[in-house]
């Protein structure tokens, strides 16, 4: 590493950044360095709550690029990130033209975790750096800030938007109508967050005064053409810090904050309320109230799969605290639940500080079980005289809902019965809230805490998928048998995850099961999870990728078999259950194809046998639903569409970024409008299809019904064999593992019922890329008047619907 050259490390904590600067002498060498920035993570993230330690350029300088600092940037967590492209964690690998960079994010993924931003430093880089054009000068930037918006939207505010029922759009406006008429006389209300819209709409129609704060400048524009569609009078104010608390404005009667956090865990409520002693007039109101958090003791176990045990697999149940929908997990319930009152009004009136605990004791509520979690949610007292609104009301949640649980490991699996009490330490610091068990007795089991991706739960706890891929591999295995009397196959298991397929595969005839994974922390849970079975002596598991690994035939050459095909060509048939929510992104075409080539003999059984991939375009407008529902409720016309913007901001994300498209369950989304039936864009033969496989076709949707076309949701079929398909179709296992993917356009198009949408459909090796000739639905298809979305976006390969210029 050159000498002189600064890097600056970073520890980003809910409240501050704390930072050290190291300048770069001769004699450091990469080790020294690593391990410096190795001690300042666990020291800052230990004394400050840090969410990461990240890298970044020392000002007037950057970071040299050899292979030490590439490394160093890519081993760090980036939660609060610069929007420079020197600092992205994601800069693309170099890769082949028929590849998209899909297969390898998801190796980087398995090793490290993955990477999932903060809403609230996520909104603090769009203040900070720009979120407009005239802010951002390179347009590469500007595409680092649309993503960063789409993911703001989609994950913290679409939920807000399509919440079962509209429940959270209706009891926004209602308490914010209560609260206006509380006052004897035209008060005058602040309103923090874009959020919505719908407190600041509802409380200038009620008749307050509103200042609406906005750090975003794209959000204060956005605020801004909010109040002009719905014909109110507000005042949209961008405060010059990145947090709201810094803006020095006062004298209000009221303080409305939207939107609230999972859990409360975003800071922002807590973070207003200590502000709101300078914004608010003696005796002012704060909305929301106050909240409870409820928690409850949760044995959140893998437990027996397919009849196979599982238990080694609870080592990846970390202590981190997880959004997770119970319904994602197996659980139980196993006590009452205590709670932990939050009174945000009494600290915006200047009583007490921001930090809420208290001891309590969870009363045990079921016979002999075991305990390895706890799960809460947030209750929100908006007002008084309204409800409070319940985020996560219940633990059987299967729907739309505005906010999820929140799941804590505890690291360790406990002991308890009927009538145990189990102290528990609840505290809410204005940041996150957090549940510290105190079980006095030792633990039965303590967890290795390894770092992996939270799919895998729910994935091993899809009972169809499981059922189709057993019986599909049994046939195979029988089906060999009945071609080689009195043998027994080897069968080649790639991306063997948990080991569920090999243990299946050894369970119904396999004479030795070969389990390829190319995650560590994966591979050796694996091995713990064969060993708990006993059949090591049947399966190994080799941490490795299966298109990298080359075998001998001394290491993988089964005695019992009397003839060979070759050094490598040692495995009789293949399983693989490397597909993803669009089918081709973990490399199941090369992956499978390169076992064929390198590992197979001609013509060996594949699992599973073929796939496809089928689009449907759909209207996907919460915004403007919501706004439907409140003009029911309300009796008045309300227009919400100016926040439809963001869902076309994931259409100008490039191929590499960290979240290439939305999962979504249709079923889920009342709002949702097919607006054509599925139409096939691809098949897969995995015996016969190449590793570098590409086609590109043209497609018509035909449109069943008028409406607003704004994406295209892909699902695919799996044939594990010839008598089992899997779907992530709204006709498959709604509960599956897969979800649906949305493709959003760039701008907004308008079809009529009999329209045949023209889509060009292009796919690599790992990815899908869609286009579609707008110009084709004729003059009117977009609205240039009133457009949303995008209309300079050019004709280029996305990975989103791609509304290309040329026809």
């Amino acid at each position: 590493m050159a000498s002189g050259k600064r890097v600056r490390l970073v520890a980003d904590t809910s409240r501050q950044q704390l930072a050290v600067e190291l300048t770069l002498q001769p004699s450091h060498d990469d080790k020294p360095v690593r391990w410096l920035l190795k001690q300042y993570r666990k020291k800052h993230v230990a004394k400050y709550g840090a969410a990461s330690v990240f890298a970044e350029a020392a000002p007037a300088t950057s970071l040299p690029e050899d292979a030490f600092c590439r490394e160093l940037k890519h081993e760090t967590t980036l939660v609060a990130p610069p929007l420079s492209t020197e600092a992205a964690p994601h800069a693309p690998p170099p890769r082949s033209p028929v590849e998209s960079g899909a297969i390898a994010a998801n190796e980087r993924a398995g090793v490290q975790g993955a990477l999932v931003f903060s809403c609230a430093s996520m909104l603090e880089a769009l203040a900070r750096e720009g979120s407009t054009p005239e802010e951002v000068a390179s347009p590469e930037l500007m595409r680092r800030v649309w993503e960063f918006e789409h993911q703001v939207h989609e994950l913290h505010v679409r939920p807000l938007l399509e919440d079962e029922g509209m429940r959270y759009g209706r009891d926004m406006a209602a308490a914010v109508r209560a609260l206006v008429g509380s006052f004897p006389a035209r008060p005058r209300v602040l309103v923090v967050g874009l959020g919505t819209g719908v407190a600041a709409v509802a409380a200038a129609r009620a008749g307050a005064d509103v200042v609406w704060l906005e750090a975003v400048a794209r959000h204060c524009a956005v605020a801004e053409e909010l109040a002009a569609k719905n014909g109110v009078d507000v005042a949209v104010e961008r405060h010059v810090g990145e947090r709201a608390s810094e803006w020095a404005g006062g004298a209000f009667d009221a303080v409305v904050v939207e939107p609230v956090g999972d859990w409360l865990a975003d800071g922002r409520l807590a973070e207003c309320a200590l502000a709101a002693r300078r914004w608010l007039k003696p005796g002012g109101r704060f909305l929301p109230r106050a909240a409870t958090v409820s928690v409850v003791l949760a044995s959140v176990r893998t437990g027996t799969v397919s009849g196979f045990d599982m238990d080694a697999f609870d080592d990846f149940r970390s202590n981190a605290m997880l959004c997770y929908g119970p319904s994602d997990v197996r659980h139980d319930v196993l006590s009452a639940p205590a709670t932990l009152r939050i009174d945000f009004e009494a600290v915006a009136r200047g009583r007490g500080d921001a930090d809420w605990a208290a001891r309590a004791e969870l009363a045990v509520s079921e016979d002999a079980a075991v305990f390895n979690a706890t799960v809460f949610w947030a209750t929100v007292d908006l007002v008084d005289g309204v409800a409070p609104r319940a985020f996560a009301p219940r633990l059987d949640l299967n729907g739309p809902r505005a906010r999820c649980e929140g799941l804590s490991y505890v690291g360790a699996e406990h002991a308890v019965r009927r009538g145990d009490r189990v102290p528990a330490d609840l505290r809410y610091d204005g940041y996150k809230f957090s549940v510290a068990v105190c079980c006095a007795d030792e633990p039965l089991k303590t967890y290795r805490g390894e770092p992996v991706l939270g799919y895998h739960f729910p994935m091993l706890n899809d009972d169809t998928r499981n059922a189709a891929f057993e019986r599909a591999i049994a046939r195979a295995i029988a089906a060999w048998k009945r071609e080689h009397p009195g043998r027994s196959p080897h069968v080649l298991d790639v991306g063997g995850g948990a080991g569920l397929l090999a243990m299946m595969a050894a369970r119904h005839g396999a004479g030795r099961v070969t389990s390829l994974e190319m995650v560590p922390a994966l591979a050796r849970a694996a091995e713990r999870v064969v060993r708990a079975n006993d059949l090591e002596h049947v399966i190994t598991v080799v941490e490795a990728k299966s298109t990298e690994a080359t075998f001998s035939a001394n290491a993988l050459y089964a005695k019992h078999r009397g003839q060979i095909y070759g050094a490598d060509k040692c495995c009789d048939l293949v399983v693989a259950e490397i597909v993803d929510c669009k089918l081709l992104g973990e490399g199941v075409v090369p992956a499978l194809a390169d076992a064929r080539d390198r590992l197979l003999p001609p013509g060996a059984p594949v699992v599973p046998r073929r796939g496809a991939i089928w689009a449907t375009a759909v209207e996907l407008r919460p915004a403007t639903r919501l706004a439907e529902a409140l003009a029911e409720a309300t009796g008045e016309p309300w227009n919400l569409d100016a926040l439809n913007v963001f869902h076309h901001d994931g259409a100008v994300r490039r191929a590499v970024c960290a979240i290439t498209a939305m999962g979504t369950r249709l079923h889920k989304r009342p709002y949702a409008v097919e607006l054509s039936e599925p139409v096939k864009l691809f098949d897969f033969d995995f015996s016969r299809d190449p590793a570098d496989f590409a086609r590109r076709r043209k497609v018509e949707l035909p449109c069943r019904r008028r409406g607003v076309l704004n994406g295209v949701v892909l699902h695919f079929d799996l044939d594990v064999d010839d008598g089992d398909r899997l779907s992530s179709g709204a006709g498959g296992d709604a509960n599956g593992a897969w979800d649906q993917l949305v493709r959003y356009l760039p701008v907004e198009v308008r079809v009529d019922r009999g329209d045949a949408i023209p889509l060009y459909a292009e796919h690599v090796s790992d990815d899908v890329f869609l286009y579609l000739r707008a110009k084709a639905l004729g003059p009117n298809a977009i609205d240039v008047e009133n457009v949303v979305g995008h209309v300079d976006l050019p004709g280029e390969r996305t990975h989103a619907v791609c509304v290309a210029n040329a026809d």
